[in-house]
């Protein structure tokens, strides 16, 4: 996974950038004959945030995750889909001990056809 942050001065925040990926390849048997089940993944998220605030701090972000797995016996096992996650969350101290507080997120799911 790699990750980059640099700050953003004009809106007095932090910006965020991260990818990564895998690969993982499993053995099983299917009817006592040897399945390689292939599993790859990539993801990334952009992360706004500030935190520079003694009342007030935010965070936006959106993630997106590619998922696709493909079987050496059972083609149609094979799995190939995508989810996003788009994210606010608020925080706002009116006085010491007393604060508000707003999480929303959108999370998608998109799937593709087997194979």
């Amino acid at each position: 996974m790699l990750n980059y942050g640099m700050p953003v001065v004009f809106i007095s925040s932090k910006i965020n950038f991260t990818v990564g990926g895998s690969f993982t390849k499993t053995p099983s048997l299917l009817n006592n004959i040897l399945n390689y089940s292939n599993a790859y993944n990539a993801n990334g998220m952009v992360l706004i945030s500030s935190n520079n605030s003694t009342t007030y701090d935010y965070t936006v972000s959106s993630r997106v995750n590619y998922n696709r797995t493909n079987n050496s016996l059972d083609l149609s096992s094979n799995l190939n889909y995508t989810n996003f996650l788009n994210s606010i969350n608020f925080k706002w101290i009116i006085w010491e001990g007393l604060f508000y507080s707003d999480r929303h997120e959108q999370p998608i799911l998109c799937w593709d056809s087997p194979g």
